[in-house]
């Protein structure tokens, strides 16, 4: 989910006193929980791999209302979701939470420079009759991890695919966490 990406990566972002990624047998590894915007789901540390499903399954049903009403999550109720998520972990007034419609590729950039998380709604779109009108048959929501301004080109997080772990793309070494490619 883009939403947990995002709120992990923060999280990260402000942890004062950030650990590797697990290496060893959970007893092992160190908790460090000093920011309170991710919460462990468990008696791990709050970026566990364990906690990756508990806290996406909390953010879908208790915030966002994912697969209540109709399939996937309405985008409305994603925005209120993730301030009502905020309030709930007493992080209110340290996030702005802004709904763009049909954001422009100089906006996203802008936003992605300032280290703001910006989560897009890709829309599919379909001609289902020769010559008729396009309708749009669903869409998918995307993390915007990085941003190439003179090409013109979004690095995407993508949730559902994450291939630069174990497929094509590429995962570079980490300042803040160091990271193996």
């Amino acid at each position: 989910m883009a939403v947990a990406d995002s709120l992990w990566w923060f999280d990260s972002k402000y942890e004062q006193h950030p650990v590797g990624p697990p290496g060893g047998p959970p007893s092992t590894i160190p908790i460090s929980d000093s920011y309170t915007l991710v919460k462990p789901y468990g008696s791990w540390d709050d970026h566990d791999p364990q906690n990756v499903i508990s806290f996406t399954n909390d953010l879908a049903k208790n915030y966002f209302g994912t697969n209540q009403v109709t399939p996937g999550t309405n985008i409305y109720s994603m925005y209120i979701g993730i301030q009502r998520y905020l309030r709930d972990h007493g992080l209110w007034d340290d996030y702005i939470v802004t709904l763009v419609n049909k954001p422009e590729f100089d906006w996203i950039a802008k936003e992605v420079m300032r280290s703001e998380d910006v989560i897009l709604l890709l829309g599919f779109w379909q001609q289902l009759v020769p010559g008729g009108p396009w309708v749009r048959i669903s869409g998918h929501y995307v993390a915007v991890a990085g941003v190439d301004l003179a090409n013109f080109q979004l690095a995407l997080s993508d949730p559902i695919k994450d291939n630069a772990e174990g497929g094509p793309g590429r995962v570079l070494n980490g300042q803040l966490i160091p990271h193996t490619p």
